[in-house]
């Protein structure tokens, strides 16, 4: 079903990709240290929902579509950058409220899930990695080569549920222990905020450098 040799390169190529920072990366750390250990894993598990449909679309061949349209494949990437700088503006943007019922606390679970979810599906890092990488550690000659796909893709998730996780509980102690400050609680939207931006920007700026080479 799956060639085992392959299998362990893969994993060890996703735990080397994924631990690297990037966009989903910097996305939880920043989460986490503005909304705490329950807000990271929220946007953890939006994620994974995100690198998810990757898992499913390659298998079904979304690969093979994008590599035939490079100018979807950008479109993709540059609303994810967007994306990224829209939350940025709507964190500095944001007014502080501490006093949230339960009801509220839910919608923004939801809401916590839904902007990791589009985060990692705009993620140009992520697109990049299932749609050119993942088809490398298939071997035709098993056969079944959607089932590959699939067990390949899951894999990457649960692989970024288990570093996500750490990351989590790291920046989520961190950011309980900075919110102490008084200082602290002024400017960390604009430290989460100032992230997002700049994930966003930085993005669009190496297509646009990209282009004029």
């Amino acid at each position: 079903m799956i060639d085992f040799n392959l299998y362990v390169a893969f994993i060890l190529t996703v735990i080397f990709v994924i631990s690297t920072p990037g966009p989903a990366v910097l996305f939880v750390i920043a989460r986490s240290v503005n909304l705490g250990v329950r807000g990271g894993i929220y946007s953890m598990l939006g994620l994974a929902c995100g690198a998810l449909v990757y898992a499913v679309a390659v298998a079904f061949g979304l690969a093979q579509l994008l590599e035939s349209s490079p100018q979807a494949f950008l479109f993709i990437k540059n609303l994810g950058c967007l994306y990224l700088i829209y939350l940025g503006l709507k964190t500095i943007l944001s007014k502080e409220n501490y006093e949230n019922t339960e009801e509220e606390k839910i919608v923004s679970a939801k809401n916590l899930i839904k902007e990791g979810f589009l985060v990692e599906l705009f993620n140009p890092k992520t697109a990049l990695f299932f749609l050119a990488f993942l088809p490398q550690f298939t071997n035709f000659s098993l056969g079944n080569m959607e089932v590959q796909l699939i067990i390949l893709g899951l894999t990457f998730v649960i692989v970024g549920l288990v570093t996500d996780s750490f990351y989590v509980l790291s920046a989520g102690h961190i950011g309980k222990f900075l919110k102490q400050s008084i200082t602290f609680k002024k400017i960390e939207k604009y430290f989460s905020g100032s992230i997002y931006c700049s994930l966003g920007i930085a993005g669009l700026f190496h297509k646009i450098q990209k282009s004029q080479v």
